[in-house]
């Protein structure tokens, strides 16, 4: 690996390298070699050292988490790369409120236009787009949504597939007979081949289990009968776990073994998405209330209870609450407000668009940057320690979640060991592993130093960073004033100056 690490974090080291605190326990100067270094002499500094690192509420766009908009809110990516239009595009794309997902809501009709053939094209138009603004895309594929045209494919209903036609929620639905076999064989093999396409995708941050229901949400209310037995609900959940080993996925519904309705899934690899998040989210005990997403993950059992320690938890603001949730007073129901069912559920995304509308108040702003950002993942870099001696030396540092859930993918970390004119001097290899950290816990990751003998005089200086997979993505950042909060997202561990 060769790169400019100046160019990359000039600016960084200049925020934060004023900024870090800490003790001196021990300090020595060693002089060792290395074949990087060119055959020059070196002088390093050795063991003993621990200092604090200063936190700093990290970035809400952080990768992976917060608040997520329609992508059909959001400004329009040029993608033919006029410089006007881009100019104009950033300049919009500024006065957003910061995030790094956007959803999308998918008809299977136009991915699906015979029994064999898939279209991708609606995918990658919309995939061009949340790319083009730096955010991932979570997106859902149905068969029936109010309102809106046919979603079923045109061969399945030439092949005798029914259509129940019928009015609710504002609007005309068509909803297919889920029994009939050729839509179940024709569920499954679109499974397999959306996932052939998409499975570990950089692009896609999770999705949703759609497919059934309205708006594909597994449900068909106010006509339940319409919806799919346990029998054709397992078969599309069968298909999703075989199909999805990389990408996480999440369904609407917590289940579990005894449940009426659904097929149990409180054992399967996927998180949960609240789509009536801040409305019916905490349990309250009363028999109506047996619906709400905190009774049903209770029903389920502790395996559903213990899900989001490994797969992430999502949902959707309810619509009824997007203009109003983050204004003072909140317009939560009494035992539903947001804060609270974050910390309850901890949650890591969450649908909304009332933050994504236009001239919205700067107080309303205020009080949703600080509510959300207690969302999903906080890492901090809390403490390092140079140690050893004339032999082997390593660098220990202790990473803190502060946040209400871990990161759910091991993206790799970057570690590079530097000179005074932030050059890369070494890159170092580590084993670390982001997944896992957990809220309120510590872990420490250790990185061994090189055997530095010949090039200039080299200080124990850290360079840390997790770029996101995706060309074009936002960097993860750590939540510390050391933390470069552009550009590539490099951060310094800097002994020297301390």
């Amino acid at each position: 690996m060769s790169m400019n690490f100046k160019q990359a974090i000039g600016s960084c080291w200049i925020i934060g390298s004023a900024r870090i605190i800490g003790s001196v326990l021990v300090a020595t100067v060693v002089l060792f070699s290395t074949p990087e270094s060119g055959g020059q002499t070196v002088q390093v500094q050795s063991t003993g050292k621990t200092i604090k690192l200063a936190w700093r509420e990290p970035p809400l766009n952080n990768p992976l988490r917060g608040l997520v908009p329609y992508q059909s809110q959001m400004p329009r990516f040029p993608a033919n790369g006029d410089a006007g239009k881009m100019a104009e595009f950033e300049k919009k794309l500024g006065n957003v409120f910061p995030h790094s997902i956007e959803f999308a809501y998918i008809s299977m009709r136009d991915l699906m236009p015979g029994p064999n053939q898939f279209d991708w094209s609606p995918i990658e138009a919309i995939l061009t787009q949340t790319r083009g603004r730096h955010c991932q895309c979570t997106f859902r594929v149905f068969l029936e949504y109010p309102g809106e045209k046919i979603a079923v494919p045109q061969f399945l209903i030439d092949a005798g597939v029914k259509i129940k036609r019928w009015k609710a929620h504002g609007g005309k639905i068509a909803t297919p007979d889920y029994e009939h076999p050729e839509l179940r064989s024709a569920l499954k093999r679109f499974i397999m081949a959306l996932g052939q396409r998409y499975d570990g995708d950089p692009r896609i941050a999770w999705l949703t289990i759609g497919t059934l229901g309205l708006w594909g949400e597994w449900h068909d209310y106010p006509n339940p009968k319409l919806f799919a037995s346990k029998t054709v609900q397992t078969e599309v959940l069968d298909a999703y776990q075989s199909a999805f080993r990389k990408t996480k996925l999440h369904l609407r519904y917590p289940a579990g073994t005894k449940h009426e309705t659904y097929a149990s899934n409180a054992e399967r690899p996927f998180g949960y998405h609240d789509d009536s998040f801040a409305w019916a989210t905490i349990a309250t005990g009363k028999p109506d209330d047996s619906w709400f997403y905190g009774a049903l993950l209770q029903d389920a059992g502790p395996a559903a209870m213990e899900k989001w320690k490994t797969q992430p938890i999502g949902g959707e603001i309810r619509p009824e609450i997007w203009k109003c949730v983050f204004d003072d007073p909140g317009c939560a129901p009494k035992g539903q407000e947001f804060s609270k069912c974050v910390e309850h559920t901890h949650a890591t995304w969450l649908m909304d668009s009332g933050m994504f509308e236009e001239d919205q108040p700067v107080d309303r702003v205020q009080r949703a940057q600080q509510q959300t950002a207690t969302m999903g993942y906080r890492l901090t870099i809390q403490s390092a320690t140079l140690s050893g001696g004339t032999g082997e030396r390593s660098v220990s540092l202790t990473i803190v979640n502060r946040g209400v859930a871990p990161f759910y993918y091991n993206w790799p970390v970057e570690t590079v060991l530097l000179d005074r004119n932030n050059q890369t001097v070494s890159v170092l290899s580590n084993n670390w592993k982001l997944a896992g950290v957990m809220p309120g816990g510590a872990q420490k990751w250790t990185v061994n130093l090189p055997l530095l003998r010949d090039a200039i005089d080299v200080p124990v200086r850290i360079g840390i960073r997790v770029p996101n997979p995706m060309r074009g993505g936002i960097p993860l950042r750590f939540g510390n004033q050391s933390q470069m909060l552009d550009g590539a997202g490099w951060m310094i561990v800097d002994f020297e100056s301390q």
